[in-house]
């Protein structure tokens, strides 16, 4: 339903980091063409959303990365419409992997010009399903399912996909 030439995947209930993000990433598509943007996110309590609980630093996009199981923090990516209509919409079979399943299948192939602003762009509040403590199980399987499907090494992939999330904690307690 979204009419625009860049639609972004930000959620309900997260916000933009600052006054100026929408600017700044026009500024980052108008220089770089790209067809797909992503850029930083805070994971933020969801009573207190000074509170933050993880920094998500995406860093520069690499494909071998994204074969390791990286992927940007979604609610930061801007991607152009006509590279959605190429690649197609979410699979609803996945009731939490499919913004993974949607991302790892449109940066897995590297036919994509890619974007990386180095800055905040939104900040997500903890809780959502894929946060959630309670569904980790159910969020595992369907990864596993996920790699599977893109022919990866399902569990492999998913304990490197979730090695990459370490320093963010890290960094949001120390740094």
């Amino acid at each position: 339903m979204a009419t625009g030439d860049y639609i972004g995947l930000v959620h309900s209930d997260d916000f933009l980091y600052s006054s100026h993000t929408i600017s700044d990433i026009v500024k980052q598509l108008e220089a770089t063409h790209a067809d797909f943007l992503y850029g930083d996110g805070l994971f933020v309590n969801p009573e207190n959303t000074d509170k933050v609980v993880r920094k998500w630093i995406g860093g520069t996009y690499r494909l071998w990365k994204v074969r390791h199981g990286w992927l940007p923090l979604h609610p930061t990516c801007y991607i152009k419409r006509s590279a959605i209509e190429r690649k197609g919409l979410y699979n609803e079979s996945y009731k939490i992997a499919a913004d993974s399943d949607l991302l790892f299948r449109y940066l897995l192939g590297g036919e994509l010009s890619v974007t990386y602003l180095h800055e905040y762009i939104v900040r997500m509040r903890m809780g959502g399903l894929s946060t959630d403590s309670a569904r980790r199980k159910q969020m595992w399987k369907e990864d596993i399912r996920m790699y599977q499907s893109h022919g990866m090494n399902a569990t492999i992939t998913k304990i490197e996909k979730m090695l990459w999330k370490v320093p963010q904690f890290v960094k949001a307690r120390f740094m």
